[in-house]
């Protein structure tokens, strides 16, 4: 599993680094963030990536239930400006 992994993570960081949303991308992001799997990267940025992805139809079909979701994730991470948004 780990090795499996790990390949595609090799592949869509390419994307993730480019600013490229893939589905493929968008579905390796959610895996990590709702396994909260620890990487370099904060998940924060992942929580925000995801959001921003459904939000935006970006990489995926627009969605502002799951867009919602992630950004209520960041905001009970501890980003204020979401937490005064979100109230």
């Amino acid at each position: 599993m780990k090795a499996s992994l790990f390949i595609c993570l090799l592949l869509t960081f390419g994307a993730f680094a480019k600013g490229e949303n893939t589905p493929e991308l968008i579905e390796t992001l959610k895996y990590i963030a709702e396994n909260e799997i620890e990487t370099s990267v904060p998940l924060t940025q992942f929580y925000w990536n995801l959001a921003s992805a459904y939000d935006l139809g970006d990489g995926v079909l627009e969605d502002k239930k799951e867009a919602y979701k992630w950004y209520r994730k960041l905001a009970e991470s501890g980003d204020v400006r979401l937490q005064y948004v979100l109230g």
